[in-house]
C-alpha cells in the first residue's frame, strides 16, 4: 500500500473540507447599517483566457485557485483578464438586498447563484446591457440578491478602475442613487446652460475665446459623463464606455 497516495488524498479531502466550511460562514446580513463593502470578504480566481464557465469554476477542485482578497476595493491594474469572485452570503432578515460593483466600466458583470431547483440563476449587467434591459437601472451594475444563504459567484472583466463591491438595502440604495441623478443633472444642467451663453456671445461679439470657452466647458460635461462618474449610459444607449474613457482626456488636453 502506498502510504504517500493516502497521504496526499488525506491533505486533499481535508483542504476541500475546510475550504467548504469556511465559505459556508460566509457573510451575514445584520440589518443594522444601509450598506456594508464586502470586497475584502469575497475570494478572487483570474481567468486570463476568460474561457471557464460556472460548472468549471464551481468544482470543489478549483477551491484551490481561489485567493482571498486582501483590497477593500477591488483593483486589478491594467489587465485584459477575466476575473471570478466567490463569496457565501446569508440573509436572516426579511429585508430586501441588493448587490452592488460600483463601477460603470465594466463591460459585462455575469452574477451566478442556484436557485431552489438545484440549477444555475443567471444575471446579467455591464455597459453593454441596455440600462432600461438591467434588472436594477443603474450605471453601475447592480443585481438583486435571493433570499436566504447562498454561494455566489460574479464573472468580469476589470482593463483597470477601482471597483468597490458592497450589499445594500434596496430602498437606501434608491435614495442614494436618485441623489446622485439630481446631482449629475444639476451639474449637467449649469454646464450646458454655459455652453449655450458662450455660444451665443460668440455669435454677438465675434469673439474666438468664447467660443473656445463653450468648447472647453462641453469637453468638462463629457470627462464627468463617460470618465470619472460614468453616467453616460443615462444618456445614450450602450455607449463603449472603455473607448471615451481612453478618447476623452486626450482631446481634453489640447483643447
Amino acid at each position: 500500500m502506498n502510504y504517500q497516495v493516502i497521504l496526499r488524498a488525506c491533505i486533499l479531502i481535508v483542504t476541500v473540507m475546510v475550504s467548504h466550511f469556511a465559505s459556508a460562514d460566509g457573510i451575514v446580513w445584520d440589518g443594522k447599517k444601509s450598506f456594508m463593502e464586502i470586497a475584502d470578504k469575497v475570494s478572487i480566481m483570474e481567468d486570463a483566457g476568460g474561457k471557464l464557465t460556472i460548472d468549471e469554476v464551481s468544482k470543489a477542485s478549483m477551491s484551490t485557485r481561489f485567493k482571498p482578497s486582501d483590497q477593500h476595493v477591488l483593483n486589478f491594474g491594467i489587465s485584459e483578464s477575466f476575473f471570478w469572485l466567490k463569496f457565501s452570503f446569508s440573509n436572516p432578515t426579511e429585508q430586501t438586498l441588493w448587490l452592488e460593483m460600483a463601477q460603470a466600466f465594466l463591460p459585462s458583470v455575469d452574477l451566478y447563484y442556484k436557485g431552489e431547483d438545484g440549477k444555475w440563476k443567471t444575471s446579467y449587467a455591464g455597459y453593454n446591457i441596455e440600462i432600461e434591459e438591467k434588472a436594477v437601472k443603474s450605471h453601475f451594475q447592480v443585481f438583486p440578491l435571493p433570499a436566504g444563504q447562498h454561494d455566489f459567484y460574479l464573472r468580469f472583466q476589470s482593463f483597470s478602475p477601482p471597483t468597490p463591491v458592497r450589499i445594500w438595502h434596496h430602498e437606501k440604495y434608491e435614495v442614494q442613487a436618485n441623489r446622485q441623478k439630481i446631482i449629475y443633472g444639476l451639474y449637467a444642467g449649469v454646464l450646458l446652460f454655459v455652453v449655450v451663453n458662450n455660444i451665443l456671445l460668440f455669435l454677438s461679439f465675434r469673439r474666438f475665446s468664447y467660443l473656445h470657452y463653450a468648447v472647453v466647458v462641453l469637453i468638462y460635461m463629457a470627462t464627468t459623463a463617460a470618465v470619472s462618474e460614468g453616467y453616460l449610459p443615462y444618456i445614450v444607449s450602450k455607449p463603449d464606455m472603455m473607448y471615451w474613457y481612453r478618447v476623452i482626456p486626450q482631446i481634453n488636453m489640447p483643447v
